[in-house]
């Protein structure tokens, strides 16, 4: 899935008395014209502003090879099939919900990846949220969430509305309580540790109001998460506004105007966001941003900068923020001082530091390998068999393979000691 920006459209009305002035006459619809021309100009220069973050951020790929497919390993030398959230435990491993191969792959601090657990025969979408044991919730295709304990036993948690589709975000507070916002039902619903539902803010009718708990209106609410104060942070689709609900259930709008739908940098209501796929609060109260082509970040004081990524530019370039490119920034993960990405159509988790500098690496622990790669093209769902030689007389399997995408990339992990050549058979 490529993101695109939305075009905004500017509608300018005249305005006499509090009522609407039609022109009486050609003349004088002319004399408008040039006040006309002007504002349309200021609105939309203000609707491209992008003011990009200070603190030297540098992207650069954290794992996956770039081919969609399956494979566990290490580093670049892995395979994702759109991967579309990403989140921490408490021991700084990164969860992946690998979509399209319907897994959540668990990636190590060293960039190690393995398979963590198998969803099927659930269909997981995202969001995903892990909570303060380490259990994982993701939410399902048939009409339930999925929790995954630390020790990898699934059990099923009903939701307070029927439509799966309209699970928008996910999170949960200090106190282990769940947040799930119905997008569809224009509410936000917590389920607290004894395991009933409430409704924690949204009167249901769409709409963009604030105030407290039920006297409210979200309009789409999507992508949830929560700071340490335990505020909940909420983005608003169809408003193309940042939300936040405090404990007492007062709803404020912090950030996004129903004016801007084209993404600009800014402070608080004089930015705009056209969208946000995932929000999350890092240690310092800032909340991080996925949205699509770029990663932004609203300050504790509102102020919307750009981290990495174009509002109008999409594709795979790592290097200085401004410089880099996501082909489709689905979830953020801060952790650590970095922040990880899960950039889903370009099938790789990117990461995010600051202020880097250059370490020289000692003689000693340099080392140089090589690997052989094959790439498949097949039919995809059917089990393909590796075989190599040193002779091209005699053939020793190497490994089997099912083909999730075509055409597939398989590396050889034993390294290039000495030549070989490469062979696959379609199984039966």
């Amino acid at each position: 899935m490529e993101v695109d920006s939305q075009r905004g459209r500017c509608i300018l009305i005249a305005m006499q008395n509090g009522r609407l002035r039609r022109p009486y006459t050609e003349l004088v619809w002319m004399r408008f014209v040039p006040l006309l021309v002007s504002s349309l100009l200021i609105v939309c220069l203000r609707l491209q502003a992008q003011v990009y973050d200070t603190n030297n951020p540098v992207v650069q790929t954290f794992a996956g090879s770039g081919f969609y497919g399956y494979y566990d390993g290490q580093g670049v030398f892995t395979m994702f099939n759109t991967p579309t959230a990403i989140v921490n435990d408490t021991s700084s491993n990164l969860f992946v919900l690998d979509s399209q191969n319907s897994l959540v792959r668990k990636i190590t601090a060293s960039a190690t990846v393995s398979t963590y657990f198998n969803l099927l025969p659930y269909s997981a979408i995202a969001p995903m949220t892990i909570d303060h044991s380490n259990a994982l919730y993701v939410a399902t295709q048939q009409g339930s969430l999925l929790r995954i304990s630390s020790n990898g036993v699934s059990s099923q948690i009903n939701l307070p509305f029927n439509s799966y589709s309209a699970v928008g975000g996910l999170c949960v507070d200090s106190a282990n309580s769940l947040y799930v916002s119905d997008s569809y039902g224009n509410r936000i619903y917590r389920q607290n540790t004894n395991g009933g539902w409430e409704i924690f803010a949204g009167s249901g009718n769409p709409g963009s109001i604030d105030g407290n708990w039920i006297f409210t209106s979200f309009n789409g609410p999507r992508a949830l998460t929560v700071d340490a104060a335990n505020n909940i942070y909420v983005w608003d689709t169809y408003g193309h506004i940042i939300r936040r609900i405090n404990q007492n259930r007062d709803v404020a709008t912090i950030a996004g105007s129903n004016f801007a739908i084209q993404d600009s940098d800014g402070v608080g209501l004089s930015a705009g966001f056209n969208i946000v796929f995932d929000i999350r609060a890092d240690n310092a109260g800032n909340l991080i941003l996925a949205c699509g082509s770029s990663v932004r970040k609203i300050t504790p004081m509102t102020n919307v900068v750009t981290i990495a990524g174009a509002f109008d530019q999409t594709g795979y370039t790592n290097g200085p923020g401004q410089l880099a490119r996501f082909r489709s920034a689905a979830s953020v993960c801060p952790m650590g001082g970095n922040i990880f990405v899960a950039d889903a159509n370009d099938h790789r988790i990117r990461q995010i530091t600051f202020n880097a500098t250059s370490q020289p690496v000692p003689p000693g622990d340099l080392s140089l390998n090589a690997y052989a790669g094959v790439q498949v093209t097949g039919i995809v769902g059917r089990v393909y068999r590796i075989e190599s030689s040193l002779d091209m007389i005699k053939w020793t399997t190497e490994d089997t393979i099912l083909l999730t995408g075509s055409p597939f990339l398989w590396i050889d992990r034993s390294g290039l000691t000495q030549k070989k050549f490469y062979r696959a058979f379609l199984l039966p």
